[in-house]
């Protein structure tokens, strides 16, 4: 099976320094917390994450399911086959093999849930017992499924977006600050976590929540004070919703067809990236266009 552990080490740089990209979706999702009743927070976040989640785990098990059928010699077999797979990874990790990254949906949506009810009804206690879950779970090495961990970082980084939200430094001198700490701890400190399963491959794992922190301080501050403008990457911004549930079914496309057991080698990284640059702009176009573009 396809997994995050087979991206090649050739982007570990990169990795490095973009690392807080997921802990910075969560906080900026938090910057807009507003108290509100929970029949709401849920009706919405079902129509947000949970079709979504089901819509685009579909898609991506319907290219599991071209793997299945020419491994196995039966049609009966490849089902049992996806379907105990499927089964497997849902329970442990919280998404399916067909479209793995879309564990991040229902983290998110768990985190919302927590935090707006200890919130509402000012239960700080619990807020602090589903903290702890995700450092809890890497000190004693239980690996508990993944969504446990991984919904109590997401409710950690939301929370810090809720609480630093006003946070606007006027200095220059405090934005360079920032910037250069944020630079000099990805490539002198790198710490590589994968927050699906909690797992830490590179550096220091209790130094990922400051760092990541001072990494999304500093983006936040340069393109909130500077109003730093990027085409591509304001166009990706309005539509990364779709980019993101699409990425994992172009990637399992290009494994497909490239017969592989383990994706590796520069020629796999450049067939991934060719695929991703022409068919995630089409996937958009064509996904905003379908009655299924009202839930990205």
């Amino acid at each position: 099976m396809l997994s995050y552990t087979d991206i090649p080490k050739v982007i570990s740089v990169t990795l490095s320094l973009l690392n807080f990209t997921l802990g910075w979706l969560i906080f900026k999702s938090g910057m807009f917390y507003k108290p509100r009743p929970m029949k709401e927070v849920i009706d919405k976040g079902i129509r947000r994450f949970v079709i979504p989640f089901v819509i685009f785990s579909l898609i991506g098990e319907s290219l599991m399911y071209i793997r299945y059928f020419s491994e196995e010699p039966t049609v009966a077999g490849a089902i049992i086959k996806g379907i105990k797979e499927a089964s497997i990874a849902l329970f442990a990790g919280g998404s399916l093999p067909g479209n793995l990254p879309l564990w991040f949906l229902l983290s998110l949506f768990g985190a919302k849930i927590i935090f707006s009810y200890c919130m509402n009804h000012r239960n700080y206690w619990l807020l602090a017992c589903v903290l702890i879950v995700a450092p809890l779970d890497y000190i004693s090495g239980l690996k508990l499924p993944y969504y446990l961990a991984n919904t109590s970082s997401a409710l950690a980084f939301y929370a810090m977006g809720y609480l630093l939200r006003d946070f606007k430094p006027r200095s220059h001198l405090t934005v360079i600050l920032l910037t250069g700490l944020w630079l000099a701890i990805a490539i002198f400190m790198p710490t590589g976590i994968d927050m699906r399963n909690n797992a830490c491959s590179t550096g220091n794992y209790f130094l990922w929540y400051p760092t990541t922190l001072v990494a999304i301080l500093a983006i936040n501050t340069l393109f909130r004070r500077y109003r730093i403008t990027i085409r591509p990457m304001s166009h990706i911004g309005r539509n990364s919703m779709t980019y993101y549930v699409m990425h994992w079914p172009v990637i399992l496309l290009v494994w497909h067809m490239w017969f592989l057991d383990t994706p590796h080698g520069t020629p796999w990284v450049a067939a991934v990236t060719l695929a991703s640059l022409l068919l995630l702009p089409a996937c958009n176009y064509l996904i905003r266009r379908s009655p299924i573009g009202k839930y990205v």
